[in-house]
């Protein structure tokens, strides 16, 4: 049996989102030959300081550093998604650079905002993906963000190991509420 899905994150030391038509073509036949399809685009997208953020800059190509670079793959990664024919791409909430203000987090949920709408225009659904490291990074935190962003096409790639890594609890009753919601899309299992 075997797998017959893969998640794409970084191939032949490469980004998915930075890929060329020719690396697209080159990895679905290789896919085909093994009689396996794209699950989710594992997109790099929203993992990057916000623009308002001290460690930002444009002067270089970062996708972590630079968030008008690392947005501006949006559109691509879409077409992406639309090639290995999957509605899903996993996105961040931005990093949030030690303890978040009210203000970031506003910055952070009008920037996502926009693109949450071209996603449903699109029929894609983005994957939140909790980190550490991102404003998602508590359970409460993800419930925020969820509910406030309200969108049919962000839904959660539920990542236990993640909260683990911020001291939050990996039981089911834990994500009751994430279920509860309709908002668990997809999940990650690790050994944190």
């Amino acid at each position: 049996v075997g797998c017959k899905t893969v998640e794409v994150r970084k191939v032949w030391n490469k980004n998915i989102a930075l890929f060329t038509d020719h690396d697209l073509e080159r990895m679905k036949n290789y896919l085909d030959k093994k009689d396996m399809k794209v699950s989710v685009i594992s997109s790099p997208f929203g993992k990057c300081v916000l623009p308002s953020s001290k460690f930002a800059t444009n002067k270089t190509a970062s996708l972590s550093r630079n968030p008008n670079y690392n947005m501006s793959y949006f559109d691509r990664i879409v077409e992406i998604a639309d090639f290995f024919a999957t509605p899903y791409i996993r996105f961040f909430n931005f990093l949030k650079m030690g303890t978040p203000t009210e203000t970031k987090w506003r910055e952070m949920i009008n920037l996502i905002k926009p693109y949450a709408k071209k996603a449903e225009k699109k029929k894609k659904i983005l994957l939140l993906e909790n980190e550490s490291v991102a404003f998602a990074d508590t359970i409460a935190n993800t419930i925020r963000f969820l509910d406030e962003i309200d969108s049919p096409a962000i839904k959660l790639n539920l990542d236990p190991g993640n909260f683990f890594s911020v001291n939050q609890p990996t039981t089911p009753a834990a994500y009751e509420v994430f279920y509860k919601h309709g908002w668990v899309q997809h999940m990650h299992i690790k050994d944190a």
